[in-house]
């Protein structure tokens, strides 16, 4: 089960895997050489409601993070639960990629997930949470309390990601928001 620490992927503008982090690798079971290449939807559990990737990309497109409770799928057919927060990586005005970060999911979370998301994959409707300046603030300030976390997971790849310092990301990550 997933107890601590960061895990960490980034994505191309499609959804490929472009960098995964000790903690993702670890979890997931997957070696990092069929992880880079492969579309994120590996990990994907046939338990999450598509309505709720749907949402996720629709954010995404519009710039805006994006944040919600994950159940994936490791390797070996077992599962672990995330708390993640995914966001645009903007370069030179644009987007380039996304960045998702996860931390363990909170049991009470977990239960109820368990709870709605049958429902959401029978028909259910779903409405997505208010995007308020609040929730923004909030995904803002976790955003910064990881962030350097992240990077330094990120940098013990490269000291630098489409041409950026690590420390240009950080700024990259949180501009237009």
């Amino acid at each position: 089960p997933f107890t601590h620490g960061l895990i960490v992927t980034r994505t191309n503008l499609k959804g490929i895997i472009t960098h995964a982090n000790d903690g993702f690798v670890r979890l997931s079971g997957f070696s990092r050489e069929e992880l880079i290449g492969s579309s994120h939807n590996i990990v994907r559990h046939p338990d999450m409601p598509p309505v709720l990737f749907e949402d996720m990309w629709q954010n995404l497109q519009n710039n805006r993070p994006w944040h919600g409770l994950v159940k994936n799928r490791c390797k070996n057919g077992n599962h672990y639960w995330v708390d993640a927060l995914v966001v645009p990586v903007r370069a030179h005005g644009e987007t380039t990629g996304y960045m998702s970060v996860r931390t363990p999911a909170d049991r009470q979370d977990i239960q109820a997930a368990e709870q709605l998301y049958p429902q959401l994959l029978n028909g259910a409707r779903f409405t997505p949470p208010p995007h308020s300046g609040c929730e923004e603030a909030r995904i803002r300030h976790g955003i910064g309390l990881t962030l350097s976390v992240v990077l330094a997971s990120v940098g013990a790849v490269s000291g630098s990601i489409s041409g950026y310092t690590l420390a240009g990301l950080g700024i990259s990550l949180l501009a237009g928001w």
